[in-house]
């Protein structure tokens, strides 16, 4: 996670195995990353900081999006995985 006015890190938004997917809530304030390890996290933007446990799947993630009101998020597995699923968090 980089600040984009002074190219300097904020944090590094780490998973147990390949990082698929990052999103930013629609407010700015939070990401979410998802990972071929079968987990999504929700990250502080401002310090990418976790701001909770792992979001533990059956399948290994594609992708992830906050809904409009950034209240929920959905994560997809990916698209190869024996689990063609979506969670709503």
């Amino acid at each position: 996670l980089w600040d984009a006015l002074t190219a300097t890190t904020i944090g590094s938004l780490k998973h147990e195995a390949m990082t698929t997917d990052a999103k930013f809530s629609a407010d700015g304030l939070r990401t979410v990353t998802t990972s071929t390890d079968g987990t999504a996290r929700v990250w502080s933007a401002k310090t990418g900081a976790p701001i909770n446990t792992p979001l533990h799947h059956l399948a290994p993630l594609g992708s992830a999006e906050f809904i409009a009101n950034g209240t929920r998020i959905i994560t997809r597995s990916q698209f190869l995985s024996p689990i063609k699923c979506s969670w709503l968090w």
